[in-house]
């Protein structure tokens, strides 16, 4: 008996691009060690191919200012859990319960 189990590449745990956190800097990276090489020699073998090296530089620059947002937005998370973190104290029972308040008052 032969049990047949397809699991999709999309399926897999660590395959979710949807969600990955970094993927404008591998974006960067992949771009900038890879695909902008190979295609600026490329440019100078067949230079009509110069547009599609302009596309490629201007989706570098996106990925660059997606990557920028994601930095700066994540030092602002940064900076507002530290602020919550040294605000004030929470209330005391005794201001969030009026019996309370009474009986600690006449003591």
């Amino acid at each position: 008996v032969y049990v047949y189990v397809r699991v999709r590449p999309h399926a897999r745990a660590g395959n979710d691009r949807a969600k990955a956190k970094d993927m404008p800097l591998g974006q960067c990276f992949f771009i900038e060690a890879f695909v902008k090489p190979l295609w600026s020699e490329w440019t100078k073998v067949i230079p009509e191919t110069k547009v599609c090296y302009a596309n490629l530089q201007s989706n570098l620059d996106f990925w660059k200012q997606e990557a920028a947002k994601r930095k700066k937005a994540k030092a602002e998370a940064a900076k507002q859990a530290a602020e919550s973190k040294t605000s004030s104290p929470p209330a005391s029972n005794a201001r969030r319960n009026p019996d309370l308040s009474s009986t600690i008052s006449s003591q």
